[in-house]
């Protein structure tokens, strides 16, 4: 804007695009209050536009936090779930190696208690085997023995002369 010299008047140009001079007096630092208070209600709706789309975003976000605190529960909920499987399976499989384990010692020692019984019965068939060898071997000595004493017994005395009748 531009002042005459006594500053009295100022060149104005309008919105249409027209110049002219104007008394200063007529001017004003600020807009007038009908245009402000235009511009004001223009932004008041703007704002109030603005605030009920802000709120019903804070509405879906408070919905979305509600939705995501649920499965942020039922998530730690199946986590302690699975943690427990997990511990039991875990204690499972410890039993498992246990008992495998312990399988392996046992099927171990039945082999090792296997072979001594079947040793035990070949000594047991070897000894009855003997005893009978030994059994027998006693009655033939016994047999032989009495065949001999039977033979011997009747020399070792003399002998007397039978007198028969007839002599």
């Amino acid at each position: 804007m531009q002042l005459s010299e006594d500053n009295e008047f100022a060149e104005v140009t309008t919105q249409n695009g027209t110049q002219g001079w104007i008394r200063t007096q007529y001017l004003m630092d600020q807009p007038p209050a009908r245009t402000v208070l235009e511009s004001m209600q223009g932004s008041q709706a703007e704002l109030k536009t603005r605030m009920q789309n802000l709120q019903s975003d804070v509405d879906r976000l408070r919905i979305e936090k509600e939705s995501a605190v649920a499965a942020m529960n039922q998530a730690q909920t199946d986590l302690a779930e699975t943690r427990k499987a997990l511990e039991t399976l875990r204690s499972l499989s410890e039993d498992a190696i246990n008992i495998e384990t312990r399988n392996q010692s046992l099927t171990q020692r039945v082999e090792e208690l296997t072979a001594d019984f079947e040793m035990t019965q070949a000594e047991n068939q070897r000894l009855r085997e003997r005893m009978e060898h030994s059994q027998f071997m006693d009655g033939a000595l016994a047999v032989g023995l009495g065949v001999l004493i039977a033979l011997l017994v009747p020399r070792l005395w003399p002998q007397r002369k039978r007198n028969s009748g007839w002599s």
